[in-house]
């Protein structure tokens, strides 16, 4: 679960607000898939999240959902490769969507 609260006169998207809050929970998954050669995780996870905004007496309110999916894919030699996507904006007008893609080697 997170909880972020900003009270302060500052400037998001070109607009001043007085008071920004967002909270969210939301649950996460990693279901593992074992090869001679490494192992591969199916990964996931649903939230919701619902913010407000307030701005010179007028009040703004949005509750919207994200999910994400990903495979992380673990190798013997104990480097990593990643790769995800997500989608925030679920029932809102609001909408963000992404992807990311990583590779750790350790020496």
């Amino acid at each position: 679960m997170q909880f972020t609260e900003l009270i302060a006169k500052a400037t998001r998207w070109g607009q001043e607000f007085d008071t920004y809050r967002k909270g969210g929970i939301g649950m996460d998954f990693r279901t593992p898939i074992t090869f001679e050669t490494g192992s591969l995780d199916l990964t996931g996870g649903l939230s919701v999240i619902h913010a407000a905004t307030s701005a010179s007496g007028a009040t703004s309110e949005d509750t919207r959902g994200r999910m994400k999916l990903g495979l992380a894919y673990g190798l013997e030699s104990g480097s990593n490769l990643n790769v995800g996507t997500f989608y925030d904006g679920i029932g809102s007008d609001y909408e963000s969507r992404g992807a990311n893609l990583s590779f750790d080697m350790k020496f």
